[in-house]
């Protein structure tokens, strides 16, 4: 496992910030009829799909505290820890609609 770069935590914050904007267009569009479901399934798996990649990113993080800056690494165990919280929405077992 590889030191994470500054551009690689840049990259992670960048995903996170669409995954939330993505997320957000996901509940905005809520009680669209069922015909127009289609378009939110799709961006809920584009959401779902962002997570795991978000996930895969900080658990491959170097658990080496040695191969870190002291204040990097409380920065990454801290990201790390918010991200792996539970509590998360996969929107494929939770869709924003409640008679699917």
């Amino acid at each position: 496992m590889a030191r994470v770069s500054p551009d690689a935590m840049y990259q992670l914050h960048q995903l996170i910030r669409q995954k939330y904007a993505l997320d957000v267009d996901i509940w905005r569009l809520r009680n669209v009829g069922r015909l127009d479901r289609d378009e939110v399934r799709e961006k809920m798996e584009r959401s779902d799909d962002m997570y795991k990649e978000i996930l895969e990113r900080v658990t491959s993080w170097d658990e080496n505290p040695n191969n870190w800056r002291e204040h990097e690494w409380a920065m990454a165990q801290e990201i790390r820890r918010r991200i792996e919280r539970p509590g998360k929405r996969w929107w494929k077992e939770n869709p924003p609609w409640s008679d699917d």
